[in-house]
């Protein structure tokens, strides 16, 4: 939940105070917080929710549907969820989504096949599948089927590798 809370929230005071709590705890490993923040990080997102344009006004719809629903995880699309929806839609930006026919970003796709290289999650399998109830000719496929575990040992084996790291494969028995 730690890692989760400082994806969203990375610059507040708050996530050291958490990972201070974790450690007076004795939880090991507290180094893979940081890893992921720096891998996945708000600074590492090419396309970023808060930036406006399609996918801002995408999460102003939801914070507003969805403001009264106190679980944040019920108010959740994964970024996929959004750019399936704004490709079916036609209104992708060229810019992040560069295609040499011209049309199809004013008239919407009607066949998608999306192929995640290292892995699809289940939350964006069972994304997919809800969007095929509207749009049928969407087809998601992938490296793997990613989890907690699998994605923690994939960030500890990126900073293993590229020695940045800290902490050993071995060390992922406690997660």
């Amino acid at each position: 939940m730690v890692i989760l809370f400082a994806l969203r929230y990375s610059n507040d005071h708050k996530v050291n105070e958490l990972k201070r709590e974790l450690e007076q705890a004795d939880i090991k490993n507290l180094q893979i917080i940081d890893m992921v923040v720096k891998y996945a990080g708000d600074s590492c997102r090419k396309l970023r929710v808060s930036e406006g344009g399609v996918m801002g006004k995408i999460t102003k719809v939801f914070n507003q549907a969805f403001k009264e629903i106190p679980n944040v995880f019920t108010q959740h699309k994964s970024l996929m969820y959004n750019i399936l929806d704004s490709a079916a839609k036609g209104k992708l930006k060229d810019l992040d989504f560069p295609s040499t026919n011209a049309d199809i970003a004013n008239e919407g796709i009607e066949d998608i096949i999306v192929f995640i290289v290292g892995g699809a999650t289940y939350q964006e399998a069972k994304e997919v599948h809800e969007f095929k109830k509207e749009h049928p000719n969407v087809l998601l496929g992938g490296t793997s089927m990613m989890n907690s575990k699998t994605f923690l040992a994939d960030i500890v084996n990126f900073y293993t590798m590229s020695n940045a790291g800290g902490i050993r494969k071995e060390d992922l028995k406690s997660f």
